[in-house]
C-alpha cells in the first residue's frame, strides 16, 4: 500500500499550509482560554474553497487528509461535518455546521460558531438553519467551544 499523498493531494495540503501558516502559534493571551476558535481561518478555508473540497466524490481521502491538518492547529476550527458530513448530507448549507447525535439539550462541539445544525436521531436527519438566539452557549473546557440548542432553535 501507498500512504503517500498523489500529486493531487500533495498540491492541496501545499495550499492548505499557506493558509494555515499565520495560525500554527498562538498569542500570549490564548495561552490561558480553553479554546481558541479561529473565526479568520474559518474564512480563509471557505473562501479557498477547502469546505467544499469533498463534493466531488473522488476527493474525499484529500477531504479527510485536510482534516486531519487541521486538527494538529492549536487553533480550531469547525472543519470536519462541513467538509465530510455537508457534501452528502446537506450541500447547499451554509458552513460551519454542528452535528447534534441525539439529545438536542447535550452540549455540541462548535454549535456557538454553526450557521446550520444537522440534529440525527432515531427518527432521521434534521437540518436546521441556525440565527441569532438559537444556541447557547456553554462554558466548558473542552478544546473546543460548545453550545447547546435553544428551543426557539426546535420550533
Amino acid at each position: 500500500m501507498n500512504f503517500e499523498p498523489n500529486e493531487e493531494q500533495a498540491a492541496v495540503l501545499s495550499a492548505l499550509e499557506r493558509i494555515v501558516r499565520p495560525h500554527q502559534t498562538l498569542a500570549p493571551t490564548d495561552l490561558v482560554r480553553p479554546s481558541v476558535y479561529s473565526e479568520r481561518l474559518q474564512q480563509d478555508l471557505s473562501e479557498a474553497g477547502f469546505l467544499d473540497i469533498a463534493r466531488d466524490p473522488t476527493a474525499r481521502v484529500t477531504a479527510a487528509l485536510v482534516v486531519a491538518e487541521l486538527a494538529k492547529l492549536p487553533v480550531c476550527v469547525e472543519a470536519t461535518a462541513s467538509i465530510l458530513a455537508r457534501p452528502t448530507v446537506c450541500p447547499e448549507a451554509p458552513a460551519p455546521v454542528a452535528l447534534v447525535w441525539g439529545d438536542t439539550s447535550t452540549p455540541t462541539r462548535f454549535l456557538p460558531q454553526a450557521r446550520t445544525v444537522v440534529v440525527i436521531d432515531e427518527h432521521g436527519a434534521r437540518i436546521l438553519p441556525l440565527t441569532a438566539g438559537d444556541v447557547s452557549e456553554v462554558s466548558a473546557l473542552f478544546a473546543y467551544p460548545v453550545g447547546v440548542l435553544t428551543p426557539r432553535a426546535l420550533e
